[in-house]
């Protein structure tokens, strides 16, 4: 006798967990980019532009960038480029050529990419990943 409530009991019990719906994201949490950026002796350096640029490819084939987020160090040299969606990315610091200064400090700073490089051909994609941090430290160099 207590087979059978036992067994009735679980088949009632499932009966209603199946009609309650469940609830499914299509959007998983966002992570952020966050680091320090220093100039050539080390020190942190306050209001360089950071980006965070993602690559597609276009109708011809070839590989594009596009800027998907953005923000200048503080007084630290910190940066934080919140809520972005898991995926590979690409840092970027400073100023393209020929640009004038988007820095408060009015220092001009070459256009570099994690992990220190010059062309982007030769930078390192990072991943984010649902709700953490990735850690990417640049070196600045003045232009």
């Amino acid at each position: 006798m207590k087979r059978i409530a036992g067994a009735a009991f679980l088949l009632f019990t499932l009966q209603l967990t199946a009609g309650i719906p469940h609830q499914q994201t299509d959007k998983a949490a966002p992570g952020y980019f966050t680091g320090r950026v220093t100039d050539e002796t080390g020190k942190p350096v306050f209001g360089v532009p950071v980006r965070a640029l993602q690559s597609a490819n276009n109708a011809a084939d070839s590989r594009t960038f596009r800027q998907v987020g953005g923000v200048i160090t503080d007084d630290r040299g910190d940066y934080r480029l919140m809520e972005l969606a898991p995926g590979r990315y690409y840092i970027a610091i400073g100023d393209a050529p020929g640009r004038s200064s988007s820095s408060p400090s009015g220092e001009l700073y070459a256009l570099r990419f994690y992990p220190g490089v010059g062309d982007i051909s030769q930078a390192m994609a990072l991943e984010i990943f649902p709700g953490s941090a990735t850690q990417a430290d640049l070196k600045a160099v003045r232009q």
